[in-house]
Parts: structure tokens; C-alpha cells; sequence
């Protein structure tokens, strides 16, 4: 089922805004729930209306594995930056711009602005790479995409 574009560029900005304030919180332990759920939506995406939200889930893609490698990997953003980013980004999201700002895209480094479009993040990506499926617990943060809001 595809969900409508707007709900779902209006979900994934509501999405870093929440993990931008756990990340203050000091709970990176939570960051990237739904991450999966979000791919799956995005896999048969190629037309250029996507783009934002392709560069925005790479963007959290690389948080996430910076938060798994300790922030090592991505270690050119400093921790404490991550959740300014993720605001400026949920703030193009939810303006509907395009997202072409240098230091965001530089924090993961997956996309240099073009017009080609970038592939979406792999399946492996956004599951948070096999390690740390094995050490995450999800029981008790499981996650489920919000169900699509009616046609109009």
C-alpha cells in the first residue's frame, strides 16, 4: 500500500523531531524506531518529489550507525550536532523543500547535491546493520507506521 507523499514526508519530520529530543535526552538508545517501516514505504520510490525524503532517510540512516559504532563512523559530526540537524531537515520536510543544505549533507555523506537521484538506503541500512539488531531490544519500543490518513 502507498502511502499519500505529504503524510509521509510530514510523518518521517515528526519522526526526527522526536528523535532529535531523545537524543538531548540522552536516550540514543531509541533513536531510529520506525526506521525500517519508513524504508519499506520508500523502496519503489524513484520519482524526483521523493528525493527530499530519500535524503532525509539517508540522514537518519547515518545517525543511527553513528549512534551504533559509538560515534565513531560519521565521527566528522559531533555528537551533541545530530539533533540540530534533524531539525533543520524536518524543517524542509515539512516546508516541502528540498533539502541541499552542505553541512547536512556532508553529515552522512551518501549524496552530493545533483540531479540524479541517490538510491535509497538498503533494506540491511536501515535495519541498523546485523549487530545491533542482535544487541537492540525491541519489545518494549515496538513500532508501527501510523495507518494513512483517508482520500480526500
Amino acid at each position: 500500500m502507498e502511502l499519500d507523499f505529504d503524510f509521509q514526508r510530514m510523518h518521517l519530520a515528526a519522526l526526527l523531531r522526536r528523535d532529535a529530543g531523545l537524543h538531548r535526552l540522552g536516550r540514543h538508545d531509541l533513536i531510529g524506531l520506525g526506521l525500517p517501516q519508513v524504508c519499506a514505504q520508500l523502496d519503489d520510490h524513484v520519482a524526483q518529489r521523493y528525493l527530499k525524503l530519500v535524503v532525509a532517510v539517508s540522514f537518519w540512516g547515518a545517525w543511527v550507525v553513528a549512534r551504533n559504532t559509538g560515534w565513531r563512523e560519521h565521527e566528522h559530526v559531533a555528537v551533541g550536532s545530530w539533533p540540530a540537524l534533524a531539525e533543520r531537515v524536518a524543517e524542509c520536510l515539512e516546508r516541502n523543500r528540498d533539502i541541499t543544505d552542505p553541512e547536512i549533507i556532508r553529515a552522512y555523506d551518501v549524496v552530493t547535491p545533483s540531479r540524479d537521484l541517490p538510491r535509497p538506503p538498503s533494506r540491511e541500512a536501515c535495519l541498523f546493520g546485523p549487530d545491533a539488531i542482535e544487541a537492540y531490544d525491541f519489545s518494549s519500543t515496538d513500532y508501527e507506521m501510523p495507518p494513512a490518513p483517508p482520500p480526500e
